[in-house]
């Protein structure tokens, strides 16, 4: 195309302020490569735009030329490369005068997808104009995705069937990694079983005081669960639960007798809060094992001594009615050993 004479100056422009002759070529600022384009692809009119039209983008407080490189569409302002400009795949010589800094301007085109994972570019990633720079960062720097290291409120678990959560206020607090990469205030939290939110739009400071709406019993062998959530930088959500279980108690221990009423069964020596019967029980020297659970747990039918790895003689389980101090009954098998055993013995039960 022939050249169009223009203005002619005997001498050049000396600006006297710190601005570009030609003002359209910017500096455009923004905190992204996209953010950056866009306001320059904004600012600059397509009727004066025209190709080879260079730019000026400060992507966050970095300097970078950029051009419409093949047409004046938005599409076409990339990023400017002097000599041999265009990455494509892996043709491009990589040696010392085109070393790959954040200094040094470039773009990668390879449209094969990635294979597998490498860093943070995911498999199956392919590379259409993409800055050096970003495909570097992507590789090197692959996002740190938040999450719950903890969470808990003042309220130990497990408890007993039929005690009480009361109302009221509880102090709920939680522990995150990653957290700069958590959304301000995005933090939720949430009675899960009883679909309650208690408190939402909190700030990551790790506690929070939120009231319970209401008491929670459970008279069976039950939990309740709650929950914390956030969104990460890329808005995505992921959350931590934090349950409260509700068991029935496990008795046992030693005794001279035959047989064990409701008082006995709950004067033995151990009482333990369990989700289920089978596990190893260990005794004192003398009289007889007994093992007491409720009916709704696992009927146990082996016993083993974990020292020899004989079987303990056991009489069949008898059945006994107990009610606990929150006024909940249950039925209870009752086991005992046969014979009395003088030494102490750890019993393997399943």
């Amino acid at each position: 195309m022939a050249l169009t004479t223009g203005v002619q100056f005997e001498f050049g422009i000396q600006p006297v302020n710190p601005y570009p002759v030609d003002t359209w070529s910017g500096p455009y600022s923004a905190a992204t490569e996209t953010l950056a384009k866009a306001a320059a692809n904004a600012a600059i009119p397509q009727a004066v735009r025209f190709q080879s039209m260079e730019v000026r983008l400060i992507i966050s407080g970095t300097s970078y030329k950029y051009w419409y490189r093949d047409g004046v569409a938005d599409a076409n302002l990339v990023p400017f490369i002097a000599g041999t400009a265009l990455f494509t795949g892996s043709t491009y010589p990589i040696t010392s005068s085109h070393a790959l800094t954040s200094s040094y301007g470039g773009f990668y085109t390879n449209l094969t997808p990635v294979p597998v994972t490498l860093g943070g570019v995911d498999a199956g990633t392919t590379f259409d104009n993409v800055s050096i720079q970003s495909v570097l960062d992507d590789l090197l720097y692959p996002y740190q995705s938040p999450a719950f290291s903890t969470f808990s409120f003042n309220q130990t678990t497990p408890i007993e069937v039929g005690d009480t959560i009361p109302s009221g206020n509880k102090t709920f607090t939680w522990s995150t990694t990653n957290s700069s990469n958590i959304q301000a205030n995005s933090i939720q939290i949430v009675d899960t079983t009883n679909l309650i939110i208690l408190g939402t739009g909190l700030a990551n400071d790790g506690t929070e005081v939120l009231s319970l709406p209401s008491s929670i019993t459970k008279t069976v062998k039950d939990s309740n669960v709650w929950t914390i959530s956030a969104v990460n930088t890329n808005s995505i959500t992921f959350n931590r639960t934090y349950t409260v279980n509700w068991y029935w108690k496990v008795y046992y221990g030693e005794s001279s007798l035959t047989s064990l009423s409701e008082s006995d069964i709950e004067s033995l020596r151990v009482n333990i809060l369990v989700s289920d019967s089978p596990r190893t029980y260990s005794f004192q020297a003398n009289n007889y094992k007994y093992i007491c659970y409720p009916t709704s747990y696992t009927l146990l039918t082996n016993f083993t001594d974990t020292l020899t790895l004989l079987n303990v003689a056991m009489e069949p389980p008898t059945t006994v009615s107990v009610t606990n101090t929150f006024g909940q009954t249950t039925n209870y098998y009752v086991h005992r050993t046969t014979n009395k055993l003088g030494s102490s013995i750890d019993i393997e039960t399943s």
